[in-house]
């Protein structure tokens, strides 16, 4: 195998680790909203640490000093806040 057939390898691979992970993520999050619009704390509250954890896995220490100012990250950390008081 060639250095680029190795690279264009692990590329794809990558690209599909990603994918998946997204895909994941996604799903995770369309059950916290059924499970808020449901009145299901306590199922929130385990989608939202499931949200976190799968967060943790794909962001560097460079991403989550940045996130400090992003309305996103300012808007989910927030509503952990709110889970976790049942302010819901």
């Amino acid at each position: 195998m060639t250095v680029s057939g190795i690279s264009s390898n692990l590329f794809t691979t990558s690209s599909q680790t990603i994918q998946a992970k997204i895909k994941q993520f996604q799903q995770e999050f369309q059950q916290l909203g059924s499970d808020l619009q449901s009145g299901k704390v306590s199922a929130a509250q385990s989608d939202f640490v499931t949200l976190q954890q799968l967060g943790a896995q794909s962001q560097s220490g460079s991403a989550s000093a940045a996130q400090s100012s992003n309305p996103i990250a300012q808007a989910f950390t927030q509503l952990g806040k709110d889970l976790q008081s049942g302010n819901v």
